[in-house]
């Protein structure tokens, strides 16, 4: 009699055991795996407590529990690198063409492709954005990145203060480049001594060509057809050359500031509306972003219209770790900040009547003093967002339409490999980065052009230059 009960207590604790660990399929999904995610951008105070609570979302949806890390902006890319380097494990991370360069890094092997992840773990983050916008994180026809869907095409245009230009009826239509600005320099100059008159940062060269990443001296024409782009040497076009002499120029005439190579970092003075004209970007919302950033209204005046370059979606992504031990979760992870509506703005915004309070069922308040502000662009879908108080409510739909609508670059698609000739492009930075004061007029362009030129030949400007020809050719036989 024992013996049948201890055998009936024997079978009912080895299948309270199995399913305790959950057997088969049901194993896996009790397994909750941690997902690191590297991102650059201050410390959270708040972020503990939103981190809880996104996590009893995550941990029983696909067994994840995120662990977000930041790094501070001035040296994510640096830290980033040792991080990369040394194979850490990690699962996510942020990269870009401009920070911890996603090319340069899929070139090393420091990302996974995604094709197969996204196709069996995560079908829903490939429809979440149109198909073009996959393009510029594909490389060898493999997707190596998310990107983080929001504008992409780019409008330079000049700013002031609308309260001066209305002061000295201003007729900005009569600014149609950037040397029919010179009358108001003048007037502003006369009038307006505590005003800097220009803030000296873009030329005809951003109007009119594309720069190819990750090099600052590579660039092809705009208005380039398909089948016939040819790549040039930016310090070589007769756009540069005239640039730097109406710079020049224009510093002599005191519509420069005086310490302007010192004073590239003066925020201050930005935001102090100290420069009568000066530049940024034109974009839906845009208005209502200006107001809040500076303060009063301000004046937007075109210089080109709107250009959507190969490198656009590149700005921001997010890319998976070769050292993953999950690369199935972190694509999941990933789809949902792309998709759940919910979870992507508690990631940006925290959590709703602590960091925010809705005005609406898309519109939020922030909470004054917060312990919690994430960046929106940064992570994924931006037009998953809410809007903030003072935005446009259809500034996401306004925003879509524009980038449907802009000119694509001719190279759309195309991603530059610059493995070959890294060597060659990080001398020629170095060269470029010596001779950046000769862009804002503070010394005579003569004394110098021709050194800084055969520097950049010297250092391999065009054997790079080549490079990217030769990989351009190539590509636009396959299409």
């Amino acid at each position: 009699m024992k013996k049948r009960i201890w055998t009936v207590v024997a079978a009912v604790l080895t299948l309270s055991l199995l399913g305790g660990c959950g057997g088969g399929q049901n194993a896996s999904e009790q397994t909750v795996d941690e997902i690191l995610w590297y991102y650059p951008g201050d410390a959270q105070s708040g972020m503990p407590e939103v981190l809880a609570e996104m996590n009893r979302r995550l941990e029983p949806e696909i067994g994840v529990r995120l662990n977000l890390k930041n790094i501070d902006k001035s040296s994510y890319a640096e830290k980033m690198n040792l991080v990369v380097s040394s194979g850490e494990e990690f699962d996510i991370c942020f990269t870009a063409n401009w920070s911890l360069p996603f090319l340069s890094n899929v070139s090393n092997g420091a990302f996974i492709s995604l094709d197969k992840l996204i196709e069996e773990n995560a079908p829903g983050l490939k429809t979440a954005m149109p198909d073009y916008v996959w393009n510029s994180t594909t490389v060898d026809g493999q997707i190596y990145a998310v990107p983080n869907y929001q504008i992409l095409p780019t409008q330079y245009c000049l700013l002031s203060s609308s309260e001066l230009v209305q002061k000295h009826h201003f007729d900005t239509s009569k600014i149609t480049d950037l040397r029919s600005l010179e009358p108001f320099l003048k007037e502003i100059k006369e009038t307006e001594p505590d005003l800097y008159p220009y803030q000296p940062q873009y030329s005809a060269v951003e109007m009119n060509y594309e720069q190819i990443y990750p090099t600052s001296f590579a660039v092809i024409p705009k208005d380039a057809s398909k089948g016939a782009v040819k790549v040039q040497n930016w310090f070589e076009l007769p756009e540069f050359k005239e640039h730097i002499a109406l710079m020049y120029d224009w510093y002599q005439k005191g519509y420069i500031r005086k310490d302007v190579v010192g004073a590239k970092s003066d925020t201050a003075s930005l935001l102090g509306l100290r420069y009568a004209f000066f530049w940024g970007t034109m974009k839906p919302g845009g208005d209502v972003e200006n107001l809040q950033k500076y303060k009063k209204e301000i004046t937007s005046i075109p210089t080109c219209d709107p250009y959507t370059q190969t490198s656009a979606t590149a700005r921001t992504l997010s890319a998976i770790s070769r050292t993953s031990k999950h690369p199935e979760k972190a694509i999941k992870v990933l789809e949902l900040f792309n998709t759940d509506k919910d979870l992507y703005n508690m990631l940006v915004f925290g959590i709703e009547n602590k960091h925010y309070t809705k005005m609406s069922e898309n519109q939020i308040q922030l909470t004054a003093d917060s312990n919690y502000k994430m960046e929106a662009w940064m992570f994924g879908n931006q037009f998953n967002a809410y809007y903030k108080e003072g935005q446009e409510t259809d500034t996401w739909e306004q925003t879509i339409a524009l980038n449907d609508s802009a000119k694509l670059s001719p190279l759309w698609g195309f991603n530059f490999n610059p493995e070959q000739v890294k060597n060659e492009i990080s001398q020629c930075e170095a060269v470029v980065k010596e001779y950046e004061f000769v862009k804002m007029g503070a010394e005579n362009p003569d004394e110098h052009y021709d050194a800084m030129l055969a520097k950049l030949k010297t250092a391999g400007c065009e054997k790079v230059i080549a490079e990217i020809q030769r990989q351009i050719d190539e590509w636009q036989t396959k299409q």
